[in-house]
């Protein structure tokens, strides 16, 4: 199967499948482990997208930890990526990141403004792996703010 394939099977999963290791298994099995992935790979450069998928992460890591408040805002862990590349041919974030003691891989499809995270805790021993589907909406007019929940509704 070429890697095209790969990502459009992908995208399938990501949006109708709800088993998320599922999906998680096989971005690594399938599309990561085929050299032309790697190959067209590429450093992410354009600053407001990092900064706009650390924020997704951000806030799809705490939603999954199910942290409790800290006293102050400045006690909250920060998502810190080590690595983030983009396929710039497929619109194709992906990389991975640090959230305290855990650490976390994603994968975001620009076009479709949805991804997937998987956070694993890096205590020695730990089996403990959460997932969090991202997605988001990009919002230009400060008037234009609602939310979607579960179901779909818009709110």
């Amino acid at each position: 199967m070429k890697l095209n394939e790969k990502i459009d099977q992908l995208k399938t999963l990501l949006i109708n499948e709800h088993d998320f290791a599922h999906i998680m298994e096989y971005f690594f099995d399938e599309v990561t482990m085929d050299v032309t992935f790697m190959a067209q790979s590429k450093r992410m450069k354009n600053k407001n997208h990092q900064i706009q998928i650390q924020s997704m992460i951000q806030v799809a890591t705490e939603q999954a930890l199910i942290q409790p408040a800290p006293v102050q805002e400045s006690q909250k862990p920060k998502a810190k990526f080590v690595d983030i590349q983009i396929l710039e041919k497929y619109q194709l974030v992906h990389g991975f990141y640090n959230y305290a003691q855990h650490s976390g891989v994603m994968f975001y499809f620009m076009d479709l403004q949805m991804g997937l995270t998987s956070i694993n805790n890096m205590r020695a021993g730990s089996e403990f792996v959460r997932y969090a589907r991202i997605k988001a909406q990009l919002v230009t007019d400060k008037n234009q703010n609602f939310q979607f929940d579960r179901s779909g509704q818009k709110h």
